[in-house]
């Protein structure tokens, strides 16, 4: 049964990110922009072809973007695997497997139906701007430090428990 309730966050994760990325396509005009805090954050639309960052975003669809997509699905399918092997009751580990999951799931959902994956976060600073991401990345991200942040807790306290 708890299983249940991860596998509804996966989906939560990919519906909201498939959604939000409806919305931005609708009422933001490719490679258009609309300034929410001037100076710091706009919802701009563009389609990310390429890897992180925008990596190789400049080749169209040919050997790279099959490479890209077979690398995505295989990682996203060792992910599913360690998810399914750890134990429902690991709450951190399981919401963090989950939010990767969803994430990666929208993402590699719109690599395939859009030829890319659209990003639409932009954050700046005077001539500093981040890379543009989606809701998937975002949550890949949280994901990924909610993991790296639960082995350090674990290993400190395992540490602590052998040496009392």
């Amino acid at each position: 049964m708890k299983r249940l309730v991860w596998i509804s966050v996966i989906a939560n994760v990919f519906f909201l990110d498939i959604f939000s990325k409806l919305l931005v396509k609708r009422y933001v005009p490719f490679y258009g922009e609309k300034e929410i805090i001037p100076n710091f954050f706009s919802i701009t639309n563009i389609v990310n072809r390429g890897t992180v960052f925008g990596f190789f975003s400049t080749h169209e669809r040919g050997f790279l973007y099959f490479i890209f997509l077979a690398l995505s699905i295989f990682a996203f399918i060792l992910i599913l695997y360690v998810f399914f092997k750890t134990s429902s009751n690991e709450i951190i580990a399981n919401l963090s497997f989950s939010f990767i999951i969803g994430g990666a799931l929208g993402n590699i959902f719109d690599r395939i139906v859009n030829g890319g994956v659209t990003d639409f976060i932009d954050i700046y600073y005077g001539s500093f701007r981040w890379p543009t991401f989606n809701l998937a990345d975002s949550f890949i991200t949280i994901g990924a430090i909610l993991i790296i942040g639960e082995m350090i807790l674990h290993r400190k306290r395992r540490v602590c428990s052998l040496s009392s």
